[in-house]
C-alpha cells in the first residue's frame, strides 16, 4: 500500500474510533465523506465507503446501504476480498435488520465466498456460523445442520473449544425443533463435554438445561428434572438471574406434566418476577402461556382465560411466535370446548400458520389434528 493510502486511512480510522465515543457522529460522517471526495484512490474509496457505512448502520440510518454497496462495487472492481468480505458481511447485517431475510442470505455467501478467496479460516467460520443461526432462528432449521457443520469442522481445526461448544449445542437445538430428539441429545453432550473440558460453568448449565429440555419431550421426566435442578444451582451460584428463569420455567412445565400444579404456580410466579426484575418482559409470555396450563389442570378456568387472553396480546406486542402460537391453541381448546367452533377454527389455524413459518413440524400435527375435530362438529 502507498504512504497517500496509509495517511488517509488513518485519518479515516482516527475518525470512525472518534464516533464510538463522540455522540457528534454527523460530524465524523462528514470529515469521512469531505475526505472521500478529495480521494481519486479505488482502494481508499472501497475503504472509507464501508467506514461511513458501518457509522451510519451503528446509528440505524437507511442511508448505509448506498454506501456499503459502493463499498462492494469498488472491492469487486479493485480484487480486493478483505474489503469486499467486510462490506458483504455488513451488508448482510443491514438486511437482516431490516427484515429482507433471504437478501441477507445471498450477502452472507458473498461473504462467505471471499473469505475463502482470501483463505480467512477464521472469518469463514464465522460467517458460516452466523449464516446457520440466521436460518434456525428463521424458521429454516433443515436448512441450517449444513453451514453448522461447516463451521464445526473449522472451529476443530482452528481449536476454538468455545466455538465447537457452541456449535454443537446450537446443533442440538436445530435437530431438537426438528423432532430429532435422539440427535439433539447427542449434540447436547458433544456440548456439554468440552464445555467441561473448559470449565465453563455457563456453557455447562446451558448444556444441562437443554438436555433436560429433550429428555423432557422424549418423555422422561423424572431424569428431566435432575438436569434442571443441575442446570438451576449453577446459574444461582454464577447469579445468572436471566438463565435462572429458564429453567424455572422449564421446572414449572415437568412439575405442571406430573401433577404437581401448586408448585409448577410457584416456579412460573418465581420466573415472571425474575424477569420483570431484569427487564426481560420478552419471555414473560411463555412462563405465562404455562400458568394457563396450571390454572386449566386445577379447573380454575377463569383465572387460565384471563392468562391465556393477556400471553396473546403480550405475545403478539412482543413478537413471540412460538408463545403468541401456544396462546392461540389455547384459547381455540377454550373455544372448542365451549361450541364455539368457528373462533376455535380461526385460533387453531393462527396457531397453525406460526408454527409453519417458524418450522416446528410437531406443533403443526397438532394443530391439524385439532382442526380436524372442529371439522368433525
Amino acid at each position: 500500500m502507498t504512504d497517500f493510502r496509509l495517511i488517509i486511512l488513518a485519518l479515516s480510522i482516527v475518525g470512525c474510533s472518534l464516533s464510538a465515543v463522540n455522540p457528534m457522529y454527523g460530524q465524523n460522517v462528514d470529515s469521512l465523506q469531505d475526505v472521500l471526495a478529495r480521494s481519486e484512490d479505488p482502494y481508499v474509496q472501497a475503504e472509507l465507503n464501508l467506514q461511513i457505512g458501518n457509522v451510519l448502520f451503528d446509528q440505524e440510518d437507511s442511508a448505509a446501504i448506498d454506501f456499503i454497496r459502493k463499498a462492494v462495487m469498488l472491492a469487486s472492481h479493485e480484487r480486493e476480498p478483505v474489503i469486499e468480505m467486510r462490506a458483504h458481511h455488513l451488508l448482510y447485517r443491514y438486511l437482516k435488520r431490516y427484515g429482507r431475510f433471504e437478501e441477507a442470505m445471498v450477502e452472507i455467501d458473498n461473504a462467505i465466498t471471499q473469505a475463502r478467496i482470501f483463505k480467512d479460516r477464521k472469518e469463514e467460520s464465522s460467517y458460516l456460523y452466523f449464516k446457520a443461526r440466521s436460518l434456525r432462528k428463521n424458521g429454516f432449521a433443515e436448512r441450517s445442520l449444513a453451514p453448522y457443520h461447516q463451521a464445526l469442522s473449522l472451529y476443530i481445526d482452528l481449536k476454538d473449544s468455545v466455538q465447537i461448544s457452541r456449535c454443537y449445542n446450537e446443533l442440538g437445538i436445530a435437530h431438537k425443533v426438528l423432532g430429532q430428539y435422539d440427535d439433539a441429545k447427542a449434540f447436547y453432550k458433544q456440548s456439554l463435554g468440552v464445555s467441561s473440558l473448559m470449565n465453563d460453568s455457563s456453557r455447562i448449565a446451558n448444556a444441562l438445561n437443554n438436555l433436560g429440555n429433550v429428555i423432557k419431550n422424549q418423555g422422561y421426566l423424572d431424569t428431566a428434572l435432575t438436569y434442571y435442578y443441575q442446570a438451576l444451582e449453577m446459574h444461582e451460584a454464577r447469579r445468572d438471574t436471566k438463565m435462572q428463569t429458564n429453567v424455572l420455567n422449564n421446572i414449572g412445565i415437568v412439575l405442571g406434566n406430573i401433577g404437581a400444579h401448586d408448585q409448577a404456580l410457584d416456579y412460573y410466579r418465581n420466573c415472571i418476577s425474575l424477569r420483570r426484575m431484569t427487564n426481560d418482559t420478552f419471555k414473560v409470555v411463555s412462563a405465562m402461556t404455562n400458568m394457563v396450563t396450571a390454572f386449566k389442570s386445577k379447573n380454575e378456568q377463569d383465572s387460565a382465560l384471563h392468562y391465556a387472553r393477556l400471553a396473546l396480546r403480550l405475545g403478539l406486542r412482543r413478537g413471540q411466535k412460538s408463545s403468541t402460537a401456544h396462546a392461540h391453541e389455547i384459547l381455540g381448546d377454550f373455544k372448542y370446548s365451549e361450541g364455539q367452533y368457528d373462533s376455535a377454527r380461526w385460533h387453531f389455524e393462527q396457531g397453525k400458520l406460526i408454527r409453519e413459518q417458524i418450522d416446528e413440524k410437531l406443533d403443526v400435527t397438532s394443530n391439524i389434528y385439532r382442526l380436524g375435530k372442529v371439522d368433525m362438529m
